[in-house]
């Protein structure tokens, strides 16, 4: 097959995130042999990220900004795209337009979410929704979904058949995850004791992630639990200081770590003995098949995509979103039960490295690719 050229564009600004992990995971797993990529991200903090990953990376404002489908087009021409692949729906917006009036033979998007919905799960709707809703019924040749979940819901918004989507899980690099470390020295590092159990979660301190209900899960499972014991939150976002105000006023500021953002999660997953994600919603949580791969137990909101990586009372433990007191539940049941957490952890573990591997997520999506063009370039086939 003759390279293909592929345009990958992401809305994003910030380095850290979960499409942004995703795409980077798959430009870089892509057969360079078959395939060159070319990468427009908006101006900020990724551009630098993408390119320490040796990716070739063009910076495109894309908000309120209208020329930016012109400067797609710019760049559709220089490098003779042959597929453009949006991630995020700003991408998807400008990408599609592109895509078409620059005559790209294929078009792909990923919808890493619940399309038409925001941050707290409800239905959006209006001018621009519909406008948004008619470029993807009508312009992508495939739509890929990150979970059955996603693939559901936007079959149903967009009455879709399934020869225009595509199941394509979500993945992580679980290669570095397979660590051996000083669990005594990190702990030391978090000023934490060698023998205190650690529950913790890792993620973007925003509204939808719910972490109001960990810290007032955590205030119930110290009022029960009077072992050693501290818990940890990894990540930054608006929520930060509301969320150190709560836990001030329920009394547990000094066994809540707030570590802020952080390069080493692998490591720090490693001295967990829970992980809990409270998120009202999910596509497919990749921090929850980050802490599996890490053989740690998981209580997680059952929500979006979460139950296809948690199986319950298999992998991990399922709860209702918003409801602190059944997080609070879970963890207690999990730190007075040492072997099922750890049977649980060895499970999911086991479940995860199957079935979210980057290689296989890598595999599929070329797979998928390599159909397309058969189809739609067969020339260069």
């Amino acid at each position: 097959m003759k390279r293909i050229n592929i345009l990958q564009i992401i809305s994003s600004k910030d380095a850290i995130g979960g499409a942004q992990e995703h795409t980077r995971i798959l430009c870089a797993g892509l057969d360079k042999n078959k395939y060159r990529v070319i990468m427009v991200t908006r101006p900020g903090s990724i551009v630098s990220y993408y390119k320490e990953q040796g990716f070739e990376v063009i910076p495109v404002e894309l908000r309120h900004n209208p020329g930016s489908i012109l400067k797609l087009l710019s760049i559709i021409k220089k490098y003779k795209i042959h597929i453009v692949h949006t991630h995020n729906m700003l991408a998807d917006r400008r990408g599609c337009v592109a895509g078409w009036l620059g005559r790209v033979p294929i078009v792909v998007t990923t919808m890493h979410t619940l399309m038409n919905t925001d941050r707290f799960g409800e239905k959006k709707r209006g001018t621009s929704i519909w406008q948004y809703n008619f470029l993807l019924k009508h312009v992508p040749k495939k739509i890929i979904a990150l979970s059955e979940e996603v693939k559901r819901h936007t079959q149903k918004e967009l009455n879709l058949g399934e020869d225009r989507i595509s199941l394509v899980h979500n993945a992580s690099d679980l290669s570095k995850f397979n660590l051996n470390i000083d669990k005594q020295k990190k702990k030391k590092e978090f000023g934490i004791d060698e023998n205190c159990c650690v529950v913790g979660t890792v993620g973007r301190l925003v509204e939808l992630k719910g972490y109001p209900y960990f810290v007032k899960a955590a205030s119930m499972v110290l009022r029960a639990f009077h072992e050693n014991l501290k818990f940890l939150i990894v990540g930054d976002g608006y929520m930060s200081d509301e969320l150190k105000d709560l836990a001030n006023n329920l009394g547990i500021a000094d066994k809540i770590i707030f570590a802020g953002q952080r390069r080493d999660i692998p490591e720090i997953l490693h001295i967990l003995d829970i992980f809990v994600l409270p998120s009202y919603y999910e596509g497919l949580p990749r921090s929850v098949i980050e802490a599996q791969a890490c053989g740690v137990a998981v209580v997680a909101t059952n929500v979006g995509g979460t139950p296809e990586v948690v199986i319950n009372d298999k992998t991990g433990i399922l709860v209702p979103p918003k409801d602190e007191m059944a997080i609070a539940k879970a963890v207690i049941d999990l730190l007075m039960n040492k072997d099922k957490a750890e049977r649980m952890g060895n499970a999911g573990r086991e479940w995860v490295r199957k079935q979210f591997d980057a290689p296989v997520f890598i595999k599929k999506t070329e797979d998928l690719f390599e159909d397309l063009i058969r189809k739609h370039i067969p020339d260069v086939a």
